[in-house]
């Protein structure tokens, strides 16, 4: 076995100080975003929740086109939804494709007949305008 160099490394996983820093700072992160995700989940509204990504991407202003809830009148006239006319359906496990809401009660009555998704070009700063306004009540 001469002429062989042998590690005096130890197997397995170094530890070193700063891979224990790095390892606390990352559950710390991982505790972080557990606490975000949990008042994601019971605080916000459905309208919030599905638009967050929206919201996110539309600030940086790279995309211009998204998937923008609307209403569908009697006269199949179309216009976007506001969380008034909307009531959430399966949102804790959504299916790709289909809409996670149906109109609400009052919207029926006000002749709204059917909700479409459709992906629309959209200018992202006044689409942020919109979901500021009416998603997420001025924030």
């Amino acid at each position: 076995m001469d002429g062989i160099l042998i590690s005096s490394r130890p197997k397995g996983w170094p530890r070193h100080a700063y891979q224990k820093r790095a390892g606390a700072i990352f559950f710390g992160l991982v505790a972080v975003f557990a606490a975000w995700m949990f008042e994601w989940q019971f605080e916000w509204t459905g309208m919030q929740k599905y638009y967050l990504a929206h919201y996110v991407v539309a600030n940086t202003g790279l995309i211009h086109k998204f998937l923008v809830l609307h209403t569908v009148d009697r006269k199949g006239k179309w216009r976007p939804a506001v969380p008034d006319e909307v009531v959430p359906v399966n949102l804790d496990h959504p299916v790709r494709g289909v809409i996670p809401f149906r109109p609400s009660d009052a919207a029926l009555q006000a002749g709204e007949v059917k909700l479409a998704n459709p992906v629309i070009p959209v200018d992202p700063q006044l689409f942020v305008k919109f979901l500021r306004n009416w998603v997420y009540n001025g924030e």
